[in-house]
């Protein structure tokens, strides 16, 4: 046992583990758009899962707004 009470799991078996998917991909896909000194851009990517039993894929995305002094 360590300070302040946790244990070690080096060495033990039955600690928790997980199993990797063996294929797993992300696919980004965007758009920009400009206007004078102004440029908008979008991005939607989208994840696989990556472990066994996760529930669905990820899937998110990013906006930017920019204007140039």
């Amino acid at each position: 046992e360590s300070a302040g009470g946790l244990q070690s799991t080096a060495g033990n078996n039955n600690s928790p583990s997980v199993e990797r998917e063996s294929l797993v991909y992300d696919v980004s896909l965007g758009f920009s758009v400009s206007f004078s000194k102004t440029r908008l851009d979008y991005t939607l990517n989208w994840r696989s899962d990556e472990f066994v039993g996760q529930r669905e894929e990820q899937i998110f995305g990013a906006l930017s707004l920019s204007r140039r002094f």
